[in-house]
């Protein structure tokens, strides 16, 4: 009986409230909703009314509040399992919601949104169409995305990046730019000058509340989280778009961290339909359907709108095992066949059944498509980093060729990552360890990855910090300027290792199958030692240019081995991980071969490059 009285005195507010809203004219529907509308909300200039659709399925009615009905209750048109009204006087910046006894009593941001509020009501924005494709003016039609067996990506996270240990901003950031896009902008000649090519966002689609986070807690998909934008956010698109271009003129490309596997708790989708969206739960939150054909259109959609709108170059997919395997490759294969086959697919899946399902798929297409985290790169270097095991060292060099991975741009090679920390970390705080790390993993065939923070000896513990938790925001802050200070040699030296690979096609090899005629060199690659004892030495070569022999030592003594060369004559010493201010210029006397072999000795915990006499 309570429960009724409650229902009928809502239903009673609602009726009320309706009737007192005057400040917008509903335009009467058809009640058969017209095929091709788009759901979310669409403001229709020239016929000077909005349009919003929703899909809620199991919900009995829905009303639309906002400002232009006084927060008032409108009711919306019902077709099936679609909502609708058309209203005018209803424009951009109007702030809205939808309402229904379904939704859990709530007033909900409409799923499909562009724009929320940052502030503790989180209303839904109409964006002009027209405003949105004006809000910048583009100037990367001349940009091409790099080979992805060319890539180098940097990882990073958009606050920490920009903020200098909390005291101010990082160098090079504007003030009042710091925690944003437009902060990245900023710092964008950083990152052309330490050399990589790709910088991956930790997620950046809208969570809830507008606080720090490391972005893995999604609430829409559309929508840019509104807190990185300058102000209070309103500028966010205009600022991410104006970010991507400046990065794209400094020959960058941007790769979206996406979070499809969860969403919170409270996302509008789990208010909608939490039955028909979801299918269980991971350890972050409910588990997202994506084999329900509208949460697959739902996603597509949204990676459509960042590609089309925002010239977002690739996606890296968070905890895809928590994912449909064949629900996303399907995913991946409609955005390859629809003119997005030049973009960047990256799983971070770690499953052997769900990895090994997609090498078959690149294998059916006989190109890496798909690229993988589960490489077991990182766990092979973790182990050779504190001297446990050596014997992985000639697979994960080889873009884990035992693991299934048959092209070498569907490996992702990395060592460190937001979860894992840096490589100062695993190194033991040690500089020349590190500068040996980033040297094997930047040889290595394979898509390299490195962590914000690698190129200046950051010590961050991913999700082992010494106290707290991994996403606290203590536990992320940086000294810019102390580390680049205190570590200017080191950043130099990855600065140059990087422009060495990028002006020698020998060091970024994309190789198919190891090769099986040890000192024949006939594809460009050659192992010249054991690596069992924690050393590995390997020679790379590409016709037209120069062949480079990588020497690692992770031992703790330094190791003196017969090594294998492919051309006689003298070899030039152009990397030093124990001398880091010196590269390409010669580091040492040159190394003389003969008859194919030389011996070489490697300092403990050391890194050497030889260059070759002649171009092969």
């Amino acid at each position: 009986m309570i429960r009724f009285i409650s229902r009928y005195l809502y239903f009673l507010f609602l009726i009320i409230l309706i009737s007192a809203s005057a400040s917008c004219s509903i335009i009467p529907g058809t009640h058969t909703m017209p095929a091709g509308w788009a759901y979310g909300s669409t403001y229709l200039k020239t016929e000077g009314f909005t349009r919003f659709v929703l899909y809620a399925p199991g919900a009995d009615s829905v009303s639309l509040s906002g400002s232009f009905n006084d927060w008032g209750a409108t009711e919306m048109e019902r077709s099936g399992d679609n909502f609708w009204i058309e209203i005018e006087g209803a424009g951009p910046g109007d702030p809205y919601k939808y309402r229904s006894l379904s939704f859990e009593g709530e007033w909900i941001a409409d799923p499909c949104s562009l724009f929320i509020t940052n502030d503790s009501y989180g209303n839904s924005i109409i964006v002009d169409p027209a405003g949105l494709n004006a809000a910048h003016n583009w100037s990367d039609g001349s940009w091409s995305r790099p080979d992805r067996d060319e890539l180098v990506i940097y990882e990073m996270h958009v606050i920490d990046f920009t903020w200098n240990n909390r005291s101010g901003p990082a160098p090079g950031v504007e003030p009042g730019h710091q925690g944003t896009f437009a902060g990245v902008a900023d710092r964008s000649d950083y990152l052309a000058d330490l050399g990589i090519n790709a910088v991956e966002l930790m997620p950046v689609q809208e969570w809830p509340g507008g606080s720090y986070s490391w972005g893995y807690n999604p609430y829409l998909f559309l929508a840019l989280e509104s807190s990185l934008g300058t102000g209070d956010g309103s500028s966010v698109i205009k600022e991410f778009k104006e970010m991507v271009d400046t990065l794209h003129q400094k020959g960058i490309a941007v790769i979206l961290d996406v979070v499809y596997n969860h969403t919170t708790g409270d996302s509008p989708l789990y208010k909608i339909n939490k039955d028909q969206f979801f299918d269980g739960d991971t350890p972050w939150g409910p588990k997202l359907d994506l084999t329900d054909d509208y949460v697959f259109n739902h996603v597509r959609e949204s990676l459509i709108h960042f590609m089309d709108e925002y010239h977002v170059d690739g996606f890296r997919f968070d905890s895809t095992e928590n994912i449909d395997g064949e629900a996303l490759r399907d995913l991946v294969t409609e955005l390859s066949d629809s003119g997005y086959d030049s973009h960047y697919y990256i799983f971070e899946e770690f499953n052997g059944v769900h990895n090994a399902a997609i090498q078959s798929y690149n294998s059916l297409y006989g190109y890496a498509r798909i690229s993988s985290w589960g490489t077991g790169f990182k766990e092979g270097l973790f182990s050779a980093l504190n001297d446990s095991y050596y014997g992985s060292l000639g697979d994960i060099t080889y873009h884990s060729n035992s693991y299934g991975f048959t092209f070498s741009d569907s490996a992702i090679t990395y060592g460190s990552s937001h979860d894992e920390g840096t490589l100062f970390y695993h190194s033991g705080l040690k500089s020349r360890l590190t500068l040996t790390a980033l040297t094997h993993e930047l040889t290595s065939l394979g898509l390299p990855m490195i962590w914000m923070g690698d190129e200046i000896m950051r010590d961050h513990r991913g999700n082992n910090p010494v106290s707290g938790s991994g996403v606290d925001e203590l536990n992320n802050q940086m000294d810019w300027v102390s580390l680049m200070n205190s570590n200017e040699d080191e950043l130099q030296f990855v600065r140059d290792l990087l422009a060495l690979r990028r002006n020698h096609p020998s060091l970024r090899r994309g190789l198919s199958s190891p090769d099986s005629h040890p000192g024949s060199f006939s594809d460009g690659f050659e192992w010249n030692t054991d690596w069992e004892s924690g050393f590995l030495g390997y020679v790379l070569g590409e016709q037209g240019d120069r062949p480079f022999a990588i020497f690692i030592n992770y031992g703790n003594s330094s190791r003196t081995f017969n090594a294998f060369f492919p051309e006689d004559g003298s070899w030039t010493p152009v990397l030093d991980s124990s001398q880091p201010k010196v590269l390409e210029t010669g580091t040492g006397p040159a190394l003389e071969v003969a008859s194919g072999n030389s011996e070489i000795t490697v300092p403990a915990d050391g890194a050497l490059i030889y260059a070759g006499p002649v171009n092969l």
